[in-house]
């Protein structure tokens, strides 16, 4: 069986922290799924670090589960609602132009 939607928010001060907490939270929740008889999917799971836009600079955090490298991504959908690294609003305008348009 399968864990889907799954969501996990961590914050720090530093990408460094977070990285490491994110990693070992990854490895805490396989072991509970694994116990649970539930699956995480790594090659479908995705994501995003949020950083205001005035925060220049690489936001890249290597995140594992079970052995596979997680693609980071800079737009992701959360319910309903498109959000991207930057935490501006373009992406999701952008998406409700595009339905408003076909309709």
């Amino acid at each position: 069986m399968f864990a889907d939607d799954t969501t996990l928010f961590f914050s720090g001060k530093t990408l460094h922290s977070i990285e490491q907490s994110a990693n070992f939270y990854l490895q805490e929740l396989s072991s509970w799924l694994q116990q649970n008889k539930l699956q995480l999917n790594a090659q479908k799971t995705k994501y995003i670090v949020f950083s205001p836009i005035n925060k220049n600079g690489e936001k890249i955090v290597h995140l594992i589960y079970r052995g596979q490298n997680l693609e980071q991504v800079r737009v992701q959908k959360f319910l309903g609602v498109w959000f991207s690294e930057d935490l501006s609003w373009t992406p999701h305008v952008n998406h409700l132009l595009s339905e408003l348009a076909k309709s």
